[in-house]
């Protein structure tokens, strides 16, 4: 144990690395709320209604959501301030801080637009409505999925040879046919039956 506490160990959790570890603690919780939450969100529609246990469920994780993206982008900042100018010049870099951003915008679009229209469904039969307002809440779980995952890769890779236009091109085509499959998901689940 002594050994273990010597400074020579300890130097390995100070400084920058400690600040990675965070930063991929963050992305590990906001990560894995969200794809819970898309989970849980088209595991709540199998019977056509949504009631209000789910959407507290929902609430919940989009509360562990924006916390681990807090600890992210916090983290993430003063990673970015001990490497500046190498960042600046990472393509990787800068196509994850674009992605960062979405996951932050989808994010304020689900917590003050589809939050609010979730609350005006709870048990309510979804395939009797005349205007099927989940259309957007399935296109922005498929974007929210594609876009911590992508998140998660950018952040693992080391070495990225691609430009940052071309990494943004990969991701947003990836990131539209996972829009278009959470459209043909709110098809399947709002159709009558």
């Amino acid at each position: 144990m002594e050994t273990f506490l010597n400074t020579e160990y300890l130097d390995l959790l100070t400084g920058r690395q400690l600040l990675v570890i965070i930063h991929l603690f963050g992305l590990a919780l906001g990560a894995g709320a969200a794809f819970v939450s898309d989970f849980t969100f088209v595991g709540a529609l199998k019977d056509r209604t949504f009631t209000r246990h789910e959407l507290n469920t929902l609430e919940l994780l989009s509360k562990i959501v924006w916390l681990g993206l807090g600890v992210l982008i916090l983290s993430g900042f003063f990673i970015f301030l001990g490497s500046t100018d190498a960042l600046l010049d990472s393509s990787k870099f800068l196509a994850k801080m674009t992605v960062v951003a979405i996951i932050a915008i989808n994010g304020l679009l689900f917590k003050f637009v589809h939050i609010p229209k979730l609350n005006r469904l709870v048990d309510q039969d979804v395939s009797k409505l005349d205007n099927p307002r989940l259309k957007g809440m399935f296109i922005s779980g498929g974007l929210s999925g594609v876009s911590w995952a992508t998140a998660l890769i950018l952040g693992v890779l080391r070495g990225v040879e691609y430009s940052y236009w071309q990494i943004i091109g990969v991701y947003g085509l990836v990131a539209v046919g996972a829009m278009c499959g959470g459209l043909m998901l709110n098809w399947y689940y709002t159709k009558n039956q």
